[in-house]
């Protein structure tokens, strides 16, 4: 079973070839280590998401026409924006118009 440093691994290495979405984080702790309590899931999704960040891999949006836009804002006003974001009746599931994850380039 991984553990989170390596699912964060695992993220960084693929991270170049394709983004990583709020969903697919969300369901990694639902689907492949069983976690059932919906604030638990979300607990540990944050926990990721502040090491993909701490990384440069930072929260954005799809872009219409491919191509990716950033969220702007400080890491707590964009943890505060995924926060809101963040279904309120469970997990987040796959949507292009949600959160998703790229590596910004310095």
């Amino acid at each position: 079973m991984k553990t989170i440093n390596e699912y964060v691994e695992d993220i960084t290495r693929s991270i170049t070839q394709d983004y990583e979405g709020l969903w697919q984080v969300a369901s990694f702790f639902r689907d492949r280590l069983k976690i059932q309590s919906d604030a638990e899931v979300k607990e540990k999704s944050f926990e990721v998401i502040r090491k993909l960040m701490a990384r440069n891999i930072m929260p954005g949006n799809l872009a219409a026409k491919g191509g990716f836009t950033f969220w702007q804002g400080t890491p707590e006003e964009l943890l505060a924006r995924i926060d809101a974001e963040w279904p309120k009746t469970g997990i987040p599931r796959l949507s292009y118009t949600e959160c998703w994850f790229a590596l910004k380039k310095a």
